[in-house]
């Protein structure tokens, strides 16, 4: 069989870990030879015992490579994350190699992993992405605007996404690789793609045609706290929030009117004691989400698999972005008609959400809706669909060689 190197790079928290996690644990179970490269490797032994985990090659300082500003194109990500400094993009790239040559992979499978990818260019392994919209964008000749709310200054987007070509293709040439004609042919020059998502929540409605497998649940192997639900009447919030300066005022509001668990990861043992009281139970652990789901409403920044769950309960959710990309799937969330997006520094505006999807009948029934024509693409079928998307490379290149 073959052997798989799964890679993420950009991007925080358990998302991408614990997304990887059941396709590894697939791939491994038909046969192949699966090891996995990745930005954070903390909860690697507890999600992936037995698998061979590498850290993924990173700029020196800035974490796992998240921009320290809302960017506007991908040729922005690029420089802030890398591409920007010559000698941090030529170590990065030739760490990749040194991985590369190392463990000699058939197929790399690509979350979120563009300096994996550029590496990987002129080299034998076939390429896949995997993820949601923002993680396999559409080709564009341009440049893709990742900020449609702001004022566009297409002079600043193309000058960036020229910057960011002309790094990557300097880069290529020391590793004699062929160069890039423009930015996008980095993610067009896969073998494949698997979009783990659905059509409904596209970051990028105008994709055209694209064929999406769909989520599977995402599995946090000691299955998350089991807290009761606060006592009462009212409805019930489950809010999943990572802290920043609104915080505490959001989780107030939320509390006054209704019964409300919420998870906020990275919190001291003494605030969340603070922010709990009576009606309201603040975690610092992962929420099980058989409990989560018992609410009538989610609140989140909108991270796609929780937000995905809810909906696929037929639950409306309230998004708070904190980033660029969840605000692209918070619009994309208001299309669907099953729910609300909001300013993440606006926390009177996060109550009156709550309030309106309670109170207003047709958020219930979008979610409805949307579970309705989705659930057969949720779980064993979606994973289904992404190792065929896998075999199906492979098989393609022993056909060929």
């Amino acid at each position: 069989m073959a052997k798989i190197l799964l890679c993420w790079e950009l991007g925080g928290g358990l998302g991408h870990l614990a997304n990887l996690q059941p396709l590894a644990r697939r791939l491994r179970a038909r046969g192949h030879d699966v090891a996995l490269a990745l930005a954070e490797i903390g909860n690697a032994s507890r999600l992936l015992p037995g698998f061979a985990v590498f850290q993924a090659p990173r700029r020196p300082a800035g974490g796992a490579g998240q921009p320290m500003r809302e960017t506007r194109s991908y040729g922005e990500l690029l420089l802030e994350t890398g591409t920007g400094d010559a000698t941090t993009l030529a170590s990065i790239t030739t760490s990749w190699r040194s991985l590369f040559d190392a463990l000699s992979p058939d197929l790399l499978i690509l979350d979120h992993a563009p300096y994996a990818l550029l590496a990987a260019r002129g080299l034998g392994s076939r390429t896949m992405l995997i993820g949601t919209g923002f993680f396999c964008p559409p080709p564009w000749d341009d440049y893709l605007d990742l900020s449609p709310w702001a004022r566009t200054y297409p002079d600043r987007l193309r000058l960036a996404d020229d910057a960011a070509l002309d790094a990557l293709n300097g880069c290529l040439a020391t590793l004699a690789a062929p160069p890039l004609a423009r930015l996008s042919e980095l993610w067009e020059s896969v073998d494949g793609r698997c979009l783990t998502s659905f059509p409904e929540l596209d970051h990028f409605p105008d994709r055209g045609p694209a064929s999406f497998a769909g989520v599977w649940p995402i599995d946090m192997a000691d299955g998350g706290a089991k807290p009761a639900w606060p006592d009462g009447d009212g409805p019930r919030v489950f809010a999943y929030l990572k802290p920043y300066g609104d915080l505490v005022r959001i989780l107030q509001n939320l509390s006054r009117d209704h019964r409300m668990l919420a998870f906020v990861p990275g919190l001291e043992p003494e605030q969340a004691v603070k922010m709990s009281r009576p009606g309201a139970t603040v975690s610092r652990q992962p929420i099980a989400m058989s409990v989560a789901l018992e609410a009538d409403v989610a609140v989140n920044n909108m991270g796609h698999h929780s937000a995905v769950e809810f909906l696929l309960a037929g639950k409306p959710v309230v998004a708070v972005p904190l980033t660029g990309e969840q605000r692209l799937l918070g619009l994309a969330l208001e299309r669907t008609g099953a729910g609300i997006s909001v300013s993440k520094g606006d926390a009177p505006a996060v109550a009156e959400a709550v309030r309106r999807v309670l109170a207003e009948p047709s958020f219930r029934a979008a979610a409805e809706t949307f579970a309705d024509r989705n659930r057969g693409c949720y779980g064993e079928a979606a994973l289904d669909h992404a190792v065929r998307s896998v075999e199906a490379i492979l098989e393609r290149k022993e056909a060929r060689a």
